[in-house]
């Protein structure tokens, strides 16, 4: 019992280490947002190619963040991001494909987003291409390696990661079998 309490103390060190990671992120996004506020200066900084303007501003119409949601445009500037090196594009595209906004549902040019983006390490595209490994979506199933990528994602603070491996852990623990996704 000794061990399991170890692992979970484990886990919470490297769930405030993800959070203060976070943090930081956060303070770099907040220049895009104090750019976003400034009349257009967001915009300005799209069209001279600053990937992360693209990619707030296709964030931003993904989600509806201050302008009308349109995944149309979400697409443009994801694209756009991509094309300039943003990593996190790649996810932001990922998403786009697997719900079928601004775009057709497609869940092969998902994957490969999402794969290009996890090579990346960007920790959201792992979290979701681990999920596709484990269900088979449009990949053969393969619970290793998912369940490898679900662990790199919980370790970088995903937090949908961390509950999908912890609620699988805890059914295996109590005698269950481990749940399919």
């Amino acid at each position: 019992m000794m061990d399991s309490w170890q692992s979970v103390d484990a886990w919470c060190d490297k769930a405030e280490i993800a959070a203060k990671k976070l943090e930081k992120a956060m303070e770099a996004d907040d220049f895009y947002e104090r750019a976003a506020a400034n009349d257009g200066l967001l915009e300005s900084l799209a069209e001279f190619g600053c990937s992360g303007a693209e990619y707030t501003l296709g964030r931003r119409y993904e989600t509806g963040d201050g302008v009308s949601a349109d995944g149309h445009i979400a697409h443009m500037f994801y694209m756009r991001a991509d094309s300039h090196g943003s990593v996190p594009a790649a996810t932001g595209l990922g998403r786009l494909y697997e719900a079928g906004v601004g775009v057709a549902r497609d869940m092969m040019a998902a994957r490969r987003w999402y794969e290009k983006a996890a090579a990346g390490g960007e920790p959201e595209a792992e979290y979701r291409l681990g999920c596709f490994y484990c269900a088979g979506v449009s990949v053969p199933k393969n619970i290793d390696t998912g369940v490898a990528l679900l662990m790199r994602a919980a370790k970088d603070g995903v937090v949908e990661a961390q509950t999908v491996l912890l609620r699988d852990y805890a059914v295996k623990a109590s005698g269950g079998k481990l749940v399919e996704w």
